[in-house]
């Protein structure tokens, strides 16, 4: 299905830059009692293939991040209707705004910048490359805290129809250094992760750190993620009249 040198970059960014290192991000494994958790463990080593296991599902995701020291504020949002590696549909908007879709239908790609028109490509992988860049939220929210976040199991319960399991998410605590130079000040938030796949069904996260360590730079974030219609095929539409390409 991928060539072999995008493949190659394809496993290489899943195994260093994708689901394994989000996961990560909730500091299993640098905590004894988070390692007796097989739930937890497997997560960490979980990687998009294994999301496609869930097959066929809606995700969306949304991060807000607000800068009180300047008062700006950034609302992202990603809305992924998934079938399989050849079907599927990616919507990615900025403050409330849709600024790229892409359309993969039958292997086929689309590809739009916000309300332009739709453009079709030859080759779909660069694609579905893209597709698990943009859907990598929990990660992104995760940056100041990498490391530093504790996961306590709580109680289970089916989510979409599937055993799942909830954790509880908080700070280690203040003595941990700062990660890539920032300084987390609270962060609460759980998460609910599939049983049979270790993956993330839902979570949500709030969340507040000093940009760069900086004591009058104090940045809020707040994410809301869910996975549904767990096994519903979506109906992902070929655009009208797209244009024509060679990329």
């Amino acid at each position: 299905m991928f060539g072999p040198k995008l493949k190659a970059s394809l496993q290489a960014f899943v195994s260093y830059g994708g689901m394994t290192l989000i996961l990560a991000g909730c500091g299993a494994g640098n905590n004894p009692s988070d390692q007796k958790d097989p739930l937890l463990q497997s997560s960490e080593s979980a990687t998009f293939d294994t999301v496609t296991r869930l097959g066929s599902h809606h995700f969306e995701a949304e991060l807000v991040r607000e800068s009180i020291f300047n008062g700006q504020e950034t609302i992202e949002k990603v809305v992924v209707d998934w079938g399989d590696w050849d079907n599927f549909q990616l919507q990615r908007y900025r403050n409330d705004r849709l600024r790229a879709e892409t359309r993969v239908v039958h292997a086929t790609a689309y590809a739009k910048s916000g309300k332009g028109r739709f453009r079709q490509a030859s080759d779909a992988e660069l694609y579905r490359v893209e597709m698990r860049h943009s859907a990598s939220f929990w990660g992104r929210a995760l940056e100041a805290f990498r490391g530093l976040v504790h996961a306590e199991k709580k109680e289970g319960a089916m989510i979409d129809g599937r055993p799942a399991r909830r954790y509880e998410l908080s700070l280690r605590g203040e003595e941990n250094a700062p990660s890539r130079g920032h300084k987390a000040i609270e962060l609460i938030g759980e998460m609910w992760i599939d049983e049979a796949t270790a993956i993330r069904l839902s979570g949500q996260l709030n969340g507040r750190y000093l940009k760069n360590g900086h004591q009058d730079k104090e940045v809020r974030i707040s994410l809301k993620l869910k996975r549904s219609e767990i096994g519903i095929q979506p109906l992902i539409e070929k655009p009208r009249n797209p244009r024509k390409s060679g990329f």
